[in-house]
């Protein structure tokens, strides 16, 4: 085994203090990370605050390596891996975490897949052991497929009518295309219908591997627990796992708009944007400081001006989400169904206003604050520790980041933020996209070039 001594984790040592120029203070604790024979690493972090044992997984395959026409795959994959094993049945399963108030959940993204769970150190031995044994020996039970199947789609099927849900769905699959972010995580009902047993063993037998996983294992654990851990997880066999490839998301002509229409809808739910950044960008953090003034919280540009000046609504934000390939950068917001177009402009303006004439210094240095203040709130619990950890290592950033963070705020100026606008927004290349009556189509005449599309389309689902 290759045993390296690093130094990274964060815990708060005390709250900001009066001093906004020095801002919070952390120590670091030292963390072991192992890497088995068989290629999987093992991050180790000693925390005994409370009694207590977290582990967290990660799977490199998300949603992003959903088979074509299996849109939901890897979700399905995830959540069927409790739901027995090849030794115990979903209820044995559930009974053994139960019976010592552990637990233990799954969920597929994007770009990877995570496994999470958490008890009283005492229990320790069974929270691993279980979830060693469902990652490694899960059955696929066809039983238990089929019913996992049935709630999945029910769960597709009852998303579909949250209005904002839905239009931020049909948005990622009007900005894609064919790209592997087009469709959600938990899949569409078209492709989850499709998918069978088979393809959910073909699946984990291709990606759930050893080599191809990362561990990190958080709390007030034992030298005997981390060498059971070691032992148990050694005996998972390795494979090749060949890299994920695809196309690089379609750019972005113009301005493009899409009214998908519903009879019926008590209001419009509106989602603008365009491709954004990789997580690996080395303008993320000036990027963060920029949507702050842009659109987080309630002094931004846009909650300043499309709710608090005009109330054409009571929510509005702006986001990036960064991931492996270049994620979405987004405007999200809604409105009565009679403003929709004046909603929809007045959005632009603000946005195009923010392209042109840049930021303050005042602005930049309230957002520096905000994302200082904000910044503790990622390592409140052992879990989220250990899983930011894990997310930073897929992505190839390296550890420093979170102890840098803070520093390198502190050193964005005024001019690294107007430079990294220009360089990343683009308010006329984007794609707009209205969740409304078919009513409204007048009022988003002269926007850009509108496409009208039923919600049922293939084009938006």
């Amino acid at each position: 085994m290759k045993i390296l001594m690093s130094v990274l984790i964060l815990t708060s040592l005390f709250l900001f203090t009066s001093c906004a120029t020095t801002g919070p203070k952390y120590e670091l604790h030292k963390f072991e990370e192992v890497k088995l024979p068989n290629g999987m690493n093992i991050i180790f972090i000693p925390d005994n605050k409370l009694p207590s044992v977290s582990m967290v997984m990660m799977v490199k395959t998300g949603s992003a390596s959903d088979p074509k026409g299996r849109a939901g795959l890897a979700n399905l994959v995830a959540g069927l891996l409790d739901k027995g094993t090849t030794e115990k049945s979903a209820l044995e399963i559930a009974d053994s975490l139960g019976q010592v108030g552990a637990e233990i959940g799954s969920s597929a993204r994007s770009d990877f897949t995570l496994i999470s769970g958490s008890s009283l150190s005492t229990h320790s031995s069974v929270l691993y052991n279980n979830l060693a044994d469902i990652v490694m020996t899960p059955a696929f039970r066809a039983k238990e497929f089929r019913r996992y199947k049935a709630q999945v789609l029910s769960g597709i099927q009852k998303s579909s009518e949250d209005p904002s849900g839905f239009a931020g769905r049909a948005f990622s699959k009007y900005l894609y295309g064919s790209h592997p972010y087009a469709h959600p995580s938990m899949g569409t009902e078209k492709g989850v219908s499709k998918i069978k047993r088979k393809d959910v063993i073909r699946f984990y037998k291709k990606y759930y591997r050893p080599n191809n996983t990362l561990l990190a294992v958080v709390g007030d654990y034992t030298p005997k627990d981390v060498e059971s851990i070691k032992k148990k997880f050694s005996s998972w066999t390795s494979r090749s796992v060949e890299p994920l490839k695809y196309n690089a998301p379609p750019q972005i002509e113009g301005r493009n708009l899409a009214l998908v229409y519903k009879p019926g809808l008590a209001q419009s739910q509106i989602v603008m944007g365009h491709l954004g950044i990789r997580r690996k960008d080395p303008d993320y953090v000036t990027l963060k400081v920029a949507n702050s003034i842009l659109g987080l919280g309630f002094s931004s540009r846009l909650v300043s001006e499309i709710r608090s000046k005009r109330g054409l609504t009571y929510s509005i934000h702006s986001y990036f989400i960064p991931r492996w390939d270049r994620g979405p950068f987004t405007i999200s917001t809604f409105s009565r169904n009679e403003k929709v177009g004046e909603t929809v402009k007045q959005s632009l303006r603000v946005f195009e206003d923010f392209y042109k004439s840049g930021v303050t210094k005042e602005e930049v240095e309230d957002a520096k604050a905000y994302l200082k203040g904000m910044f503790p709130r990622i390592l409140e619990t052992p879990e989220s520790t250990a899983e930011n950890l894990l997310i930073l290592r897929y992505y190839d950033v390296p550890d420093t980041y979170l102890t840098t963070f803070l520093d390198k705020i502190d050193k964005i100026s005024v001019s690294d933020v107007n430079k990294a606008i220009k360089d990343h927004f683009d308010p006329m290349n984007m794609k707009v996209l209205v969740y409304s009556q078919k009513s409204v189509n007048n009022q988003l005449q002269g926007i850009g070039d509108l496409q009208v599309i039923n919600y049922q389309s293939e084009q938006i689902q």
